[in-house]
């Protein structure tokens, strides 16, 4: 077992606090009706545990030495002073995995789509057969896109 903290989009995240809420219901009716039941006790606790993690707010906003309550108070400091705000938390909240809403648009930041290649679908069409470079920038993108779905996989991301 791997102890990495995974990552999740917030469409995942929204998706998993409602599953969380629905099992833990259940859960505590379990335990309520067969207190002696450990399993039921150990698999609640690891429902709220999880659950904490994903709703986990900060406690406080810092802005360099400055120690700020709410996140009203953050802004109005920030609007002054140009600084950036640094949440805190009591236990650190899951991280998010942003993904573009179209891989495509990712992808060309460093690949320039080549003469003869467009857009078609969601991937790249070749307009002519001896177009090479377009071959070549078809399979990297090809590539990217695995490389995505591998990470999604680790990550618990479907769709």
């Amino acid at each position: 077992m791997t102890n990495t903290m995974p990552v999740l989009t917030e469409d995942r995240r929204r998706s998993l606090i409602e599953w969380a809420e629905g099992y833990i219901e259940a859960a505590e009716r379990s335990v309520e009706n067969n207190p002696l039941d450990v399993s039921a006790k150990a698999y609640l606790e690891l429902l709220q545990i999880s659950y904490a993690a994903l709703t986990t707010e900060p406690v406080a906003f810092k802005c360099r030495e400055q120690l700020l309550e709410n996140m009203t108070q953050a802004v109005a400091y920030v609007a002054d002073t140009a600084i950036k705000i640094e949440p805190l938390y009591t236990a650190p909240p899951l991280p998010a995995l942003k993904l573009p809403d179209d891989l495509r648009d990712a992808f060309e930041i460093d690949n320039k789509i080549p003469s003869q290649t467009s857009r078609c679908g969601e991937s790249y069409c070749s307009h002519s057969f001896n177009n090479w470079d377009g071959q070549d920038f078809m399979r990297k993108f090809d590539g990217f896109v695995m490389g995505i779905n591998y990470v999604k996989k680790l990550n618990g991301v479907t769709e």
